[in-house]
C-alpha cells in the first residue's frame, strides 16, 4: 500500500474508534466515488504545521475525511436533490484547528452526529441564545458552538440550523436533507404536528416548533421556535403589514432574527397572507414536537 492509502485507513480506524456509526456513514458515502489512495492524498497535513500529538493529527485527518464524504456530491445535494459541492474551502479546518487540542477537533467531529436525547429546552435555548447571526456559512469549520452563528435569512433555513445547534440533526443531515427543505416540503420533513387554535398561542410549550400557514396552502408560511409564555424566536419575521392591528412585538432583535410574541406575529401573518381585496386570511397554526420527527440523523 502507498502512504496515501495507509493514511486513509488510519483515519478510518480513528473514526471507527470514535464512532462506528460515523465511520460506516463515511465508508458508504465514499464507496465508489473516490479511491482510498485519492482520499488519503486529500487528508494529508504535509506543510500545514499542525501542532500536537499524532492522535490529534489523526483526528484532524478524520475531520477532513468527513468533509470529503459529506460535503460533496453525490452525498451532498442542493434544493432539488441533485449532487452539490459545499466543500469550497477544504483546508479551512486545518487553519482553524491546527493549534487546537485533540478534544476540540473531536468536538468538531461530533457535529457530524446527532447528540444523545436532545430536549425541548435544548432547542429553546439554541433559539433564544442567538443574538445577531451574521456572515456566511463556512461548512468546513461549522460547529454547534460556532459564534457568531451564520446568518439565517429564511425562516425554515433558520429552523434547520437551530435543530443542528440543539443536537437534533447533524451536518450530514444539513448537507443531505436540509437543502431540500423548502416552504413546500418543510411539513413533509418535519411533520404536520398538531393543529391548535389561536387561544393556544400564549401557552405553547417552550421548544416546540411553530408553523403559521395560509389555510390549505402550506407553502405560504412562517416557522420558528416557541420559547414559552407566548414568546418565540425565528428569522425573516414580517414586522408589519397594512391592516394588521399592530407591528410584531419584538423583545430583542428584529425581522432578520429576533424574539417576538407569537400572537403579534400571527396577526401580521393573517394580513400578509390575505388575498387582494378579501381581507385577512384564515391561518392554520401548527405546533410540532421536535422529539417526534423521524427524519433526523
Amino acid at each position: 500500500m502507498t502512504a496515501n492509502t495507509d493514511r486513509f485507513h488510519a483515519a478510518m480506524r480513528y473514526l471507527t474508534e470514535y464512532s462506528p456509526e460515523l465511520a460506516l456513514s463515511v465508508d458508504q458515502a465514499l464507496n465508489g466515488n473516490i479511491t482510498d489512495e485519492a482520499a488519503g492524498a486529500l487528508i494529508s497535513l504535509n506543510g500545514a504545521h499542525v501542532m500536537g500529538s499524532d492522535s490529534k493529527r489523526m483526528a484532524l485527518r478524520a475531520l477532513l475525511l468527513c468533509q470529503r464524504a459529506f460535503l460533496n456530491g453525490p452525498y451532498a445535494v442542493n434544493n432539488v436533490g441533485a449532487p452539490f459541492v459545499y466543500n469550497n474551502a477544504p483546508r479551512a479546518a486545518i487553519g482553524k484547528f491546527r493549534l487546537s487540542f485533540e478534544s476540540t477537533v473531536r468536538d468538531a467531529l461530533r457535529s457530524y452526529l446527532t447528540l444523545p436525547a436532545p430536549s425541548l429546552q435544548d432547542l429553546a435555548d439554541a433559539a433564544s441564545g442567538i443574538r445577531a447571526p451574521q456572515g456566511g456559512l463556512t461548512w468546513e469549520t461549522l460547529q454547534r458552538g460556532t459564534d457568531p452563528f451564520p446568518a439565517m435569512p429564511v425562516c425554515f433555513d433558520a429552523l434547520k440550523m437551530l435543530l443542528f445547534k440543539a443536537g437534533f440533526v447533524s451536518i450530514r443531515w444539513l448537507a443531505r436533507t436540509g437543502p431540500t427543505m423548502t416552504a413546500q416540503t418543510a411539513n413533509n420533513i418535519l411533520g404536520l404536528g398538531q393543529v391548535v387554535n389561536e387561544g393556544a398561542l400564549d401557552n405553547m410549550p417552550a421548544g416546540y416548533m411553530f408553523n403559521f400557514h395560509r389555510a390549505n396552502d402550506v407553502a405560504v408560511c412562517h416557522w420558528g421556535v416557541s420559547l414559552g409564555n407566548g414568546w418565540a424566536a425565528g428569522a425573516n419575521t414580517q414586522a408589519n403589514w397594512p391592516g394588521a392591528p399592530a407591528p410584531v412585538n419584538f423583545r430583542s432583535g428584529g425581522s432578520n432574527y429576533g424574539v417576538f410574541t407569537l400572537r403579534s406575529s400571527y396577526d401580521v401573518c393573517r394580513f400578509k397572507y390575505g388575498l387582494h381585496g378579501q381581507g385577512p386570511a384564515q391561518v392554520t397554526i401548527r405546533r410540532i414536537d421536535p422529539r417526534a420527527v423521524n427524519t433526523y440523523f
